[in-house]
């Protein structure tokens, strides 16, 4: 079943910008020292402008080392108990649902057709008090599913009745995603929408930019302020050469040939993500479902631990889960 079950995302891998340039322009700025900002200026106003481009509050922003790092930072600051409930995507990223796991809350699955989380998945998730929800707009890995207007507007309506819920958006793809962005309203007075900087500039500019309410943000840069210190300036300067390098942003806006619809596959970026119902089809019923039922459980069994039928996904050239 394995076989049948790949679907692979039409990327192409050449289109990715030149880092000499901002690199060497990176290290020509003096370097930063102890007790200075954890951001650099000119990252923070490239981002903030992208942010506002989108109607998305830049007002408090962090940085972090990709965004799973950032998904993981957020969860910690929310007022999380162990126990707690969380929507993750069913089908999903499994990342997230290991974040979510290590941290101890519990994993309630958002079913998700071609336009994302459903809305009766969603209804059905809140009534049994969902502490947070993490919810992809766009770029959905493993399908490439993207919110529409309508679909946003529909789920943001029914979060708006539950204020207590934290909602973090993980907007990976970002400026490659190929679909324009909708996001969902937050319900209530906390949640973080992050953009990785890897998916446009390539997978070691390990930038993703982190938007949020104050208290969020700041528990977040407090977090780092007092582990790794800041993400490297190298980087982060880098990342804001390349934001506003014309020649980058020509590069990224040309996109592959359109996908075929109805073939099962899908554009994980750059290209409209709607043709992807077959693979969720197939994904939802072949595999998660059957390893729910027999392990109540969203995510790969561990090591050594009994599973129930495999699920191979495999998205761009990296290797599938199995």
């Amino acid at each position: 079943m394995a076989s049948s079950m790949r679907c692979t995302a039409r990327l192409t891998l050449n289109t990715l910008p030149p880092l000499g340039p901002a690199l060497e322009f990176a290290a020509s700025l003096p370097q930063p020292r102890y007790g200075g900002p954890l951001i650099a200026p000119l990252l923070a106003d490239a981002a903030r402008s992208r942010f506002a481009a989108d109607g998305v509050d830049a007002t408090n922003l962090a940085v972090t080392s990709g965004a799973m790092d950032a998904v993981e930072r957020v969860l910690s600051a929310f007022d999380l108990r162990i126990g707690d409930r969380i929507g993750v995507e069913d089908p999903g990223h499994i990342p997230v649902h290991q974040i979510a796991r290590s941290a101890g809350l519990e994993l309630v699955p958002l079913p998700v057709d071609e336009h994302g989380i459903t809305p009766t998945g969603l209804e059905a998730a809140l009534t049994k008090g969902l502490a947070a929800i993490v919810a992809t707009p766009r770029a959905h890995n493993p399908t490439g599913a993207a919110f529409t207007a309508e679909r946003a507007q529909t789920l943001t309506n029914l979060l708006a009745r539950h204020p207590a819920t934290a909602l973090i958006q993980d907007d990976h793809a970002g400026l490659v995603a190929g679909v324009d962005y909708h996001p969902l309203a937050p319900p209530g007075p906390r949640w973080a929408t992050m953009r990785s900087l890897g998916k446009s500039f390539g997978p070691d500019v390990r930038v993703a930019l982190v938007v949020g309410d104050e208290q969020t943000i700041h528990r977040v840069s407090v977090g780092l302020s007092n582990g790794p210190g800041w993400v490297s300036f190298i980087l982060q300067r880098a990342a804001a050469f390349l934001l506003e390098d014309p020649a980058t942003t020509a590069l990224l806006a040309q996109r592959p040939p359109p996908v075929t619809p109805g073939d099962g596959t899908y554009s994980s970026m750059r290209s409209p993500t709607t043709a992807c119902k077959p693979a969720v089809r197939r994904v939802s019923m072949c595999g998660y479902q059957r390893r729910r039922s027999s392990q109540q459980s969203l995510l790969p069994a561990a090591p050594g631990m009994p599973s129930g039928p495999g699920l191979r996904i495999r998205s761009c050239q990296n290797k599938p889960y199995e």
